[in-house]
């Protein structure tokens, strides 16, 4: 019975990693790919604005990104930090292409965040109809 019970445990723990890596709205860039195109571009456009305060410590942002499927970089000599996620397409009879959404942070001296941007970029094919 004990072995049941840490099973159980286990499995529950499991199942509850993926919901706790997102983002603390929910929000992945991922889940923006399978959004109409204008819808997952205001929801990105959102969690910018909501998650990515002016003031936010810089390591806080680049977290919270992270939460949110992105990767980021290390600061370059500007001291901005990019951070993508990048999705692979494969348009039905097409091309390969790739998705790109780029969220550029910039920081002040004391590494608190003063500006956040997000773009979204087609390279390739990208989406039907685009």
């Amino acid at each position: 019975m004990r072995h049941i019970l840490q099973r159980c445990a286990m499995a529950a723990v499991l199942l509850a990693a993926p919901a706790a890596a997102r983002s603390h709205d929910g929000f992945t860039f991922r889940d923006a790919e399978f959004m109409p195109l204008d819808d997952g571009i205001a929801a990105a456009q959102a969690f910018v604005a909501a998650r990515l305060p002016s003031g936010l410590p810089l390591a806080d942002a680049r977290d919270r990104l992270r939460h949110a499927d992105m990767r980021c970089g290390t600061p370059g000599r500007t001291g901005a930090v990019v951070c993508e996620f990048i999705e692979v397409v494969h348009v039905e009879g097409g091309v390969l292409g790739e998705e790109l959404w780029t969220v550029r942070l910039t920081a002040d001296a004391g590494n608190r965040l003063t500006a956040a941007t997000v773009e979204y970029a087609v390279i390739g094919a990208g989406r039907p109809g685009l």
